[in-house]
Order: structure tokens, then sequence, then C-alpha cells
């Protein structure tokens, strides 16, 4: 009896697995014809990404997988696309237009051909074949899809960490699903996992290579772990594969930015304002733009972008503080106390916007006991603030009041040994109080810090004058005409004198 019920089971396995291979062989020809049709038929046609999107003609080539994938190859540079049909409405009109749409996650994919009821119906029958064979999947490879979706509805609702239980989950029950390992390493990032963001992403890259958004978050990842090398290939592999990724080209500006490449940073955000296809609301972006501007001393412009930047977010201090410096530099003077006073209503225990105020009286105003008031409020916040102690000590010098400077002056130096214009200050403190030994050393310090410094050479020459010595003050009549510096006619005069 046992023998019977063995030989039946056998054969039932044996005709069962004879049946699956026959179904799945049939699919697979139907698969390959249904391919062969779309490849007759929309090869050299023109296709339509999105609803605002320009259309890529020339597609050179198209495929289709059992997964319910097609892959759309455009002979343009960027023009590559991967979708899955399965849950898509698929629909066409008497126009030979072909509309494929989900709202969740995104499809909106428009074929132009003269053939249209052709294609519309090899599509249709593709579906079928899908839907079929997810039925008759395994339940693990069911439930991997199963759990991708619910994944995806998860992360287009921004919950990122829901989404990745159900993306763990996926991959767990079909360990080289790329698409779920993609979307793990997105949500990955939105959370802040960079590193684990990075080993999902590179297995997605394995299946997808060619897809461009898989090498744009990678490269994130590589960035926020500043493995900075690593996240430049990865957007330039991401702009390879479609190269209108305007995020690709603001990451690489921002790159620029912190490395203080700014003329190269400048140069991708106008690639980046060139690819973006919707208006540019990131008030970080505008600041960073304005701020390298001002660095570049185009001040006028930095204006415009830091503008931008308040328009998007109108209490961030260093916005305002910005626009002080280029309004400052521009000697809009109103302006610039304006700017900087707003940034003391938005956080008045910066002593930054104090010192702003501070300068724009010294530098522009000349006034030099206003500007003494401002830099005290900058210390009374943080004494040992360098930019303040200086100001102090450089007004107080323009007062005559050396003997008073000096104090200030050091501390500027005790808080940053290297701040070349506060040694020569210094210097000229003790040049004007008959101290020239500690004079020339202060000015030889800045030389030695800034070799081409012209003032600390021409006070150092006026101190070897009145020491009467006509050697070392020729010498620096020398250094400073091959400086060319207008300081050295004026100094040959007196040399000439002694």
């Amino acid at each position: 009896m046992m023998k019977k019920a063995k030989k039946f089971l056998n054969a039932f396995l044996i005709t069962s697995f004879c049946l699956l291979s026959h179904t799945n062989y049939g699919q697979t020809n139907d698969i390959a014809k249904i391919e062969n049709t779309l490849q007759k038929n929309l090869v050299g046609s023109g296709f339509l990404g999105g609803i605002y999107d320009s259309p890529c003609y020339n597609i050179a080539k198209i495929t289709i997988s059992e997964t319910g994938e097609i892959v759309i190859t455009g002979s343009e540079k960027g023009c590559n696309v991967t979708f899955s049909i399965r849950d898509a409405t698929i629909t066409y009109d008497r126009d030979s237009r072909i509309q494929i749409y989900q709202a969740t996650p995104r499809i909106n994919i428009t074929f132009y051909t003269k053939n249209a009821a052709v294609v519309y119906k090899a599509i249709k029958d593709f579906k079928i074949i899908v839907s079929e064979s997810l039925t008759a999947l395994p339940l693990s490879a069911q439930d991997a899809t199963i759990f991708n979706d619910e994944g995806v509805k998860l992360k287009e609702a921004r919950n990122s960490a829901a989404a990745m239980v159900k993306f763990k989950e996926a991959i767990k029950l079909k360990p080289d699903y790329t698409e779920a390992l993609y979307n793990l390493g997105w949500c990955q990032n939105d959370t802040k996992d960079y590193t684990g963001a990075i080993i999902s992403l590179r297995k997605a890259r394995d299946g997808w290579s060619t897809i461009a958004k898989v090498h744009f978050e990678l490269a994130y990842a590589f960035e926020k772990t500043n493995m900075t090398d690593s996240a430049i290939r990865s957007y330039n592999t991401c702009l390879l594969y479609k190269d209108d990724y305007s995020l690709a080209y603001k990451q690489l500006g921002y790159i620029s930015y912190e490395k203080k490449e700014y003329g190269i940073a400048l140069l991708y955000f106008a690639k980046y304002e060139a690819a973006a296809k919707a208006s540019i609301t990131d008030y970080q972006y505008w600041y960073r733009k304005g701020f390298m501007y001002n660095a570049q001393k185009n001040y006028e412009t930095a204006k415009l972008s830091l503008t931008k930047s308040l328009q998007f977010k109108k209490d961030y201090i260093n916005t305002y503080l910005e626009l002080g410096f280029s309004a400052s530099k521009l000697k809009q003077n109103d302006e610039a106390i304006g700017y900087f006073n707003k940034a003391i209503e938005i956080d008045p225990k910066s002593h930054i916007p104090y010192n702003g105020i501070g300068e724009v009286y010294k530098d522009n105003l000349q006034d030099r006991l206003e500007a003494i008031n401002w830099y005290n409020k900058s210390l009374a916040i943080n004494p040992n603030e360098r930019k303040a102690n200086y100001g102090i000590g450089y007004c107080l010098n323009s007062l005559q009041k050396c003997n008073e400077a000096i104090p200030f002056l050091k501390r500027s130096i005790q808080y940053e040994n290297t701040y070349t214009v506060a040694y020569v200050e210094l210097g000229y403190s003790y040049y004007k109080t008959n101290n020239y030994d500690l004079a020339l050393i202060n000015f030889n310090k800045a030389i030695e810090l800034n070799p081409k410094n012209e003032n600390a050479r021409y006070y150092a020459g006026l101190v070897y004058i009145a020491q009467k010595n006509i050697t070392r003050a020729q010498q620096m009549v020398d250094e400073l005409k091959a400086l060319s510096s207008k300081n050295a006619a004026g100094l040959q005069e007196k040399v000439n004198k002694m």
C-alpha cells in the first residue's frame, strides 16, 4: 500500500513539474514575441517620460522582463527609463498615442507610434502574462513583491522608518531584489544611515548599473560619510547616464563649495539651474551662492542670490550677515546696518553683527568712536573675539591713543596667532610709542606670515629711519619696489633725506 502511494506521489510531482516547466517555457516564448513586437513598432519612435518633459526621440532599444519591467534606452544621452507595468493603467487613442500611467509609485509614459493598436495589445498581453506569472510564483516570491509594494507606499508617504522594515522583509525573501535594495538605500539616506545606504546601494548598482538614480543616491551616501572622491565619481556616473539630472550638479557644487573652490562650484550651480525643471526654493542653495559671490567680491550679484534666500527663509541669520557684508562693501551703509540689526534681532547673543556694524563705522563712515562702541558690544558677548579686539586697537591708533591700543591688539593675536594685520597694527602702536625693537618684532612676524605684506615693510622702514639705519631702510624700499608698491616712492624720499 505504501509503495503504491509513493508511486502515485512521484507521478504527481513529475506531472506538476512538467506542467510548470511547459507553462514557464510558454510564457518566456510569449514575452520574447511581445518584446519583438515592441522593438519593431517603437524603435525609432519618440516617447514622453513625464507630463513636463520634452519628447526623447529615436528609441534605440526596448526590453521587457518576466517581472513586469520595461526598460527603454534612448539614442540621446539621458533618455533611459525603467518602470513596472504590473499595476499601471494602459490607454491609447486614435492619434497614435499610448499612455501608461500609475499614481504611486509615479509612472507617466507616453509612446508615439503609427501602429498604436498593435503596441497597445502587446503591452496589455504582457501585463496579463505578468499578472498570471505572479499568481503562479512560489509564496516567498509573491511575498517579496508584496513587501516591496507596501514599502513603496510608505516611502511615498515619507515614512522611511516603516518603509525600511518592508524592504528588508522583501530582501530576506529575495536577496537580489534590485528594486527593494534601491528603495532601502534611499530610505537609509533619508534617515541618515549613510553607511547602511552604501551597502544597499552597491548591491542595487549591480542590478541597475545604468540607472542614474542609483548612482545619485550612492554618491549622496558617499558624500555624507566624507568619501568625497567616491561621491564625485558616482555623481559623474549619474550624469553619464542622465546628463540633465539636476540634483547631481547641485551636490557637485556643494562639494566644491566645501572645498572653497568657488569658481568651480558656481559653474555647477549654473548647470543645476539650467537642468532644474521646477523653481529652486532651497534657501541654503541661494545663501551659499551669495556667500561665494561675496568671496569673489561680486557684491551686487551676491545680494541678488541672498535676497532670494530670504524669500524662502526669513529668519536665517547667516543670510542677513552676508547681506550686511555685501552692502557694507558697496558703501550702502544704512542698508548694511539694517541687515546687521536684523541679525541681532534673530540672535542677540551673536557677536558677529555687532562687529559688522563696527566695521561700517570704522571703514566706511570713519567714525572711530561709534565703531569702538559697537566693538565693545561684541566683546561684552565674547571677550576673546579677535576682530573686535583688533577693531578697537585700530580705532585707538587712529585716535592717536597708541598706548591704549596695545592691550587690545595683543589680545587679538593671543586668540589668533596668525592674524597678520594685527601684527602690523601692534607694530605700528610700538613704533608710535618709540618701542622700536618690539615694533620690528611684530613687523617681521607679519612679513613671515605674508611675504608680500607691504604695510609691514613700509612701517619697518620708518623704524629703521628713526634708528638711522640707512642700509636696512633702503632694503625695505627695495623690497617694496619689487612688490610694485605705491609706498616705495614715499619711503625712498625719506631715505634720501637721511
